[in-house]
């Protein structure tokens, strides 16, 4: 879970934790001012009143004082945790996640991206069939409409990409770093090497896909300037995309390096 929502979570918990002690404290006053009332009803009067909101006070206001030191010693502990430098095991935990998420998320992409040729077909086939050059704008038009729907889907994906991305280049470096420094036995990183590997694999045949996919939607620009700026748009996430997979890329061959060098 990222440490965002943990905070969160948190956060929510502490604040139930002080309504509780609140609504305690609230519920202990009202008990102790009917007690009062029925016992000295017949002494009910200013004194009176003054002398149990007295003792109300002081049981609520010892209550409301813990709970809001409660939350502030709680949150302070969060942000110290989240200020804290990483050890290796919360770099190789935050590897090891991403590397079993991204694929599942370019699967996600590549299902978008087999949506969108028969789309574009179906416009092709549409210009073709135009016989005038506002038909055909009309048409373009029709097209980067298409586009634009396809691209709001690509960069939400781009954006949880970009995510899961830092997270596992960073828990590459980190970890990658300790065992430089450590030099574990190889026995000791298990089956990581080979799933590191098929990981490779995974990000090269999709950048080989993005990057025809990238190059046959650009070669289609040069039609109207509606439709040229909706290609420009589907494709700035994909090329992000693609950059983020050259950085995982590179890392993963440093890591192996590392992890290779073992004995």
């Amino acid at each position: 879970m990222p440490p965002l929502v943990k905070r969160y979570i948190s956060v929510a918990f502490d604040g139930l934790v002080q309504s509780a002690a609140v609504a305690l404290a609230v519920a202990v006053v009202g008990l102790l001012m009917t007690i009062a009332l029925v016992i000295f009803g017949h002494l009910h009067g200013p004194w009176m009143d003054r002398a149990v909101g007295a003792i109300g006070g002081l049981i609520f206001v010892p209550f409301a004082v813990f709970a809001v030191r409660f939350v502030r010693i709680k949150r302070g502990n969060i942000d110290a945790l989240l200020l804290a430098p990483k050890g290796f095991l919360d770099y190789k935990v935050d590897a090891e996640g991403a590397i079993l998420e991204m694929p599942s998320v370019l699967v996600r992409l590549t299902k978008i991206m087999q949506k969108i040729e028969p789309s574009i077909d179906i416009h092709t086939g549409a210009l073709q069939r135009a016989s005038t050059a506002s038909q055909q704008l009309r048409v373009s038009k029709d097209a980067s409409l298409s586009f634009d729907k396809w691209s709001i889907r690509v960069e939400r994906i781009q954006v949880k990409y970009a995510k899961m991305g830092e997270l596992l280049s960073d828990g590459l470096s980190g970890w990658s770093r300790w065992i430089e420094a450590s030099h574990p036995s190889k026995a000791s990183v298990g089956s990581f090497p080979e799933s590191m590997r098929e990981f490779i694999g995974v990000l090269n045949k999709s950048n080989d896909s993005l990057m025809t996919y990238i190059t046959i939607l650009e070669s289609g620009k040069g039609m109207s300037r509606i439709l040229d700026s909706a290609i420009d748009r589907h494709v700035s996430p994909l090329r992000a995309i693609f950059e983020i997979n050259w950085r995982i890329h590179n890392t993963c061959n440093e890591s192996l390096r590392i992890l290779d060098e073992l004995t």
